[in-house]
């Protein structure tokens, strides 16, 4: 070689970024990634997310928020309340057919190019940071609308290949620039315009959307003239830009929180835990809450339910008012129904407790428990007639409507049909618990119909509910004595006055039971205090006598049974007695002759009426 010849130029270096200048762009980025198989794969779960959204009730045209929320559209007060998954659910649904279409087209029309530029894996990335990206975005700005729809990812795919060419100048021809340039300013004004006429298509999210994917593509952007480096660059920028968008959950989740909606909502949620476990002090006060936030009639309504359920009626009337101002429905009217119909005692109360159940009536005709609540303050009015249809009408559609029953039950006792209420009490006896009302009033039924055996039965299964209820403890006591089961009716009087110690009828009724076992020490004791209570008690004065007599003090038990007598002159144990001890004793066996048709009576004036002389 000769060395005075002048030196040859050396090879220009390869520029970055620069393909082969032999072929085209297009055929460049699919040599370098051959499968552009993420934006398929994507498209077609977008397409299986709005099947199954359809599948879940929601309308293909125009779904409504509520179906879009149950096929899980993003909504703040749900992913306040945990439901962070919304945030990815709703990138694949869609607000109908020409969204999900539109949608579609554009992210067709851009999502292989993009993917080759950047390769599968990165794509995949830019694609989720940028849903992400929007949904928080969403959520930040309408925590309160349900929003739906890929745009923000679709947005975010177009923000990195806008970043990438900017930073890449010269790599792509002018005219395929032209093309991607037209494209996306269609996709924009598609977007702008349909996101202001459909209400569950957010611009935030677009725009969150588009600046994520703008980072996206400027973090993990390749050299396409050496795609296989930075590698470890552009993964740990991947992860970073993950744990940023991580880390604005944070304030969102804060901002999510203050939201008054939402806060009266979760304080909703909670109050109606306590309503359903029966909580009733909780729910009441945790609903108060939320309706100073945020005066929701289902709220009032519930909160008058506890009321209800706690036995505060005027409170619970007042909140059912004040729902079904704000929000008439069959629900709030038959809740005024109930309310009213418990609570009225005046003829205008019950008046007004008849027109709010001929109103909730009017919304929902067939409401058996309406029915039967009408029936109930048709009852309450005396108007039997009516009463009966209602609660006929209410046993039509439920038969087993425990209100109807109870009270075509009374209706048919107070008009002495007896055969019918035992009818009625057969159906309300099969349940497995019937209930003190109802046992007892069955029992005063079989009674009625002479079938001791069968009102016995009920009393023992009415004190079985209620043990220290004295008024059951009475009745069968009554019950006892003329089946002649006087221990077991001196028990229930001496149970019935532990409870309730100003018992002058349980002292009284108990003293007598002892005088028919000829306890009279007993007896007497027991009189005497039914006497403490009320003096000017004929039966009192009448019981003690005979105790007094049984005990052998004569002149004491006199002027009680001459004091009975006095009282009430038609009482012939008592005037037979004084007879007895006047030493008159025709007049005594006569009086004694018409007491004896009482059990209980002759088994007490036995041992007297042996004693008197034979004629």
């Amino acid at each position: 070689m000769d060395p005075t010849a002048a030196p040859e130029p050396p090879a220009p270096a390869a520029q970055p970024d620069a393909p082969p200048s032999r072929i085209t762009i297009a055929a460049y980025l699919e040599k370098i990634t051959p499968h552009a198989w993420v934006t398929p794969t994507i498209a077609g779960l977008i397409v299986v997310g709005f099947l199954v959204e359809i599948g879940l009730g929601a309308s293909p045209m125009a779904p409504t928020a509520l179906q879009l929320l149950k096929a899980g559209g993003n909504f703040g007060p749900s992913v306040d309340s945990g439901e962070w998954w919304r945030m990815g659910t709703s990138l694949f649904l869609h607000a109908g057919l020409i969204h999900i279409g539109f949608n579609l087209w554009a992210f067709w029309n851009i999502g292989k190019f993009t993917e080759r530029v950047f390769g599968n894996l990165p794509f995949l990335v830019i694609y989720a940071l940028s849903g992400f990206g929007g949904a928080i975005a969403s959520l930040a700005v309408h925590p309160l609308t349900v929003c739906v729809g890929a745009s923000g990812a679709i947005f975010g795919v177009y923000g990195a290949l806008l970043s990438f060419v900017l930073l890449h100048r010269g790599v792509f021809p002018d005219t395929f620039l032209q093309k991607q340039r037209n494209s996306l300013l269609g996709f924009l004004a598609y977007n702008v315009v349909f996101s202001l006429s459909v209400p569950n298509i957010d611009l935030s999210a677009h725009g969150g959307g588009l600046v994520t994917g703008m980072m996206a593509g400027a973090l993990l952007g390749r050299d396409l003239a050496r795609p296989a480096t930075q590698v470890g660059r552009r993964v740990a920028a991947a992860a970073a830009m993950a744990l940023g968008l991580l880390a604005l959950t944070v304030p969102v989740h804060r901002r999510l929180h203050a939201v008054p909606e939402i806060a009266a909502d979760r304080l909703a949620d909670e109050a109606y835990k306590h309503l359903h476990a029966r909580e009733l002090p909780q729910a009441i006060d945790l609903y108060s809450q939320a309706i100073a936030l945020d005066r929701n009639a289902g709220w009032i309504s519930n909160r008058g339910l506890a009321h209800l359920w706690s036995g505060e009626l005027p409170a619970a009337l007042t909140d059912f008012q004040e729902a079904n101002t704000l929000e008439p429905t069959a629900r709030t009217s038959g809740l005024l129904c109930d309310a009213s119909a418990r609570s009225a005692k005046s003829a205008a109360e019950l008046d007004k407790a008849n027109r709010w159940c001929t109103e909730a009536l009017a919304l929902d005709p067939k409401n058996a428990d309406m029915l039967a609540w009408r029936a109930s303050v048709h009852d309450d009015q005396k108007l039997s007639e009516l009463a009966l249809a209602d609660a006929d009408a209410a046993l039509k559609i439920d038969p087993t409507n425990d209100l109807a029953l109870r009270v075509r039950l009374r209706t048919h006792y107070v008009e002495e049909n007896y055969d019918a209420s035992e009818a009625d009490c057969a159906l309300l006896l099969k349940q497995a618990e019937p209930g003190k009302t109802i046992l007892t009033a069955c029992a005063a039924i079989a009674r009625q119909r002479g079938d001791t055996a069968a009102a016995r039965a009920r009393l023992d299964r009415a004190l079985a509910v209620a043990p220290q209820d004295t008024s059951v403890l009475f009745e069968r006591a009554l019950m006892s004595e003329k089946q002649g089961d006087l221990a077991t009716s001196r028990a229930d009087y001496l149970a019935l006055v532990d409870l309730e110690p100003k018992s002058e009828a349980g002292w009284n009724n108990l003293a007598w039971v002892e005088i028919q076992l000829g306890d009279y020490a007993a007896a007497r004791e027991h009189a005497d205090r039914a006497v403490s209570l009320d003096a000017d008690s004929a039966a009192n004065r009448g019981t003690r006598c005979f105790a007094l007599v049984g005990v052998g003090d004569f002149k004491a038990a006199r002027a009680d049974c001459a004091r009975a007598v006095e009282l009430n002159a038609a009482s012939e144990v008592d005037r037979g007695m004084l007879a007895f001890l006047d030493h008159r004793y025709d007049d005594a066996r006569k009086s004694w002759a018409a007491a004896s048709e009482s059990p209980a009576d002759a088994r007490a004036l036995a041992p007297w009426v042996a004693k008197l002389p034979h004629r």
